[in-house]
């Protein structure tokens, strides 16, 4: 998501922008939005087309084909499509009618089709209208309409669907006790909504503590998270949670035994702590066991696992980094988007850069080399 500045987010909904040097041009076309997932990443077009690559063992690259593609594939399709999220093994878009369409993984009825038949080509999630948010995550997936509800679908062995049950839904339910919502997040198997007074409510797993209530009980409702919470973006990654305050300052909370926290320790918290030493931040994304922070003037920092390179610094380090550290090369940056093992940032002049692990060509090159540095996605 990217600040408006006003506290709300650019959901992108309105394809016709004015020109604009954020967005990329290829072959004509312009990108507007990249998601990066587990083991695929996409991008979204000002046209309205979405171009996938990385694995397809489940058909969540939606080109038809159950091949891994390690350049960018065009997902199937007449519709125009406004915005991208790429899950686990699935991946979910909002099409201009405000509908979704998902495809992909199904086992547990992620897709929201009322079947649990995998998709290798975009299905209509059934029941669903007037859609601002969707976000793909493991194995289920949430979207925010405009009424300020939330709906969840998939998998719900630990409560991510937010029901109050533990029932595995194949079809869209509202999440209770939850309005007035102007932003979500999930990645792993919780999800985080952010209210439009800035409050945040967590609800799903919270072994380590990633819902933020003070404790490490599953939750089958939304909670409030601890303390005084002025949020204007929240994320959710792997198994911690974060949030960008009005003020300008980061906090996070959960699992932290990567330095995903960013507050220097590896201690994990089940409430939120300060990340240090972040000063004018535009946007955050969280993936599998890191965090990164997009700042005002375009440069990015990354903390948590140093895994594959996925914090882009350059390092061969197996340590973890407890604090933010810069990634290389990169000082112009408009949109950054965390996946499991790998990041991805769009870049002002129109490079679509990805760096980190590259099994399955989800970094976008031929080659399943991966790279400690940003690289650029080929094709884009």
């Amino acid at each position: 998501m990217v600040d408006t500045g006003d506290g709300s987010m650019d959901v992108m909904m309105d394809l016709e922008v004015t020109d604009s040097s954020e967005e990329r041009v290829v072959d004509g076309r312009r990108i507007v939005q990249i998601s990066a997932g587990r083991q695929h990443t996409c991008a979204l077009t000002r046209a309205g087309e979405v171009f996938c690559w990385g694995a397809n063992n489940f058909g969540q690259l939606g080109d038809g084909t159950w091949i891994d593609r390690p350049v960018p594939t065009r997902v199937v399709g007449p519709e125009r499509l406004v915005r991208v999220s790429s899950g686990i093994d699935h991946t979910c878009a909002i099409r201009t009618d405000r509908q979704v369409v998902c495809w992909g993984g199904n086992d547990d009825g992620q897709l929201g089709d009322g079947t649990t038949i995998d998709r290798d080509i975009p299905v209509v999630v059934e029941g669903l209208h007037d859609v601002v948010q969707v976000e793909a995550a493991a194995w289920f997936t949430c979207a925010w309409v405009i009424s300020g509800s939330v709906w969840c679908w998939g998998r719900n062995s630990v409560g991510e669907i937010g029901d109050g049950t533990f029932l595995r839904r194949r079809v869209p339910v509202m999440v209770q006790e939850l309005s007035d919502v102007v932003d979500i997040s999930a990645f792993g198997s919780h999800v985080c909504a952010r209210t439009s007074t800035g409050s945040v409510r967590c609800w799903g797993r919270n072994d380590h503590g990633q819902v933020g209530d003070g404790t490490t009980t599953e939750r089958r409702r939304p909670t409030a998270v601890v303390g005084e919470m002025d949020s204007v973006q929240i994320v959710a990654g792997g198994a911690h949670s974060c949030s960008l305050q009005r003020r300008g300052e980061v906090m996070c909370w959960g699992l932290n035994s990567h330095g995903q926290l960013g507050d220097g320790t590896t201690m994990i918290r089940s409430q939120p702590v300060n990340v240090r030493g972040l000063r004018g931040v535009a946007e955050l994304s969280a993936g599998s066991g890191h965090t990164c922070a997009r700042g005002t003037s375009g440069g990015v920092e990354c903390w948590g696992s140093p895994f594959a390179g996925v914090l882009g610094n350059g390092s061969s380090t197996t340590l973890p980094q407890t604090t933010p550290s810069p990634v290389i090369g990169l000082i112009d940056a408009v949109q950054i988007s965390a996946g499991s093992l790998h990041s991805c940032a769009l870049r002002s002049g129109g490079q679509v850069l990805c760096w980190g692990y590259n099994g399955n060509g989800k970094l976008g090159t031929p080659s399943t080399q991966g790279s400690s540095v940003p690289i650029p996605v080929e094709g884009l």
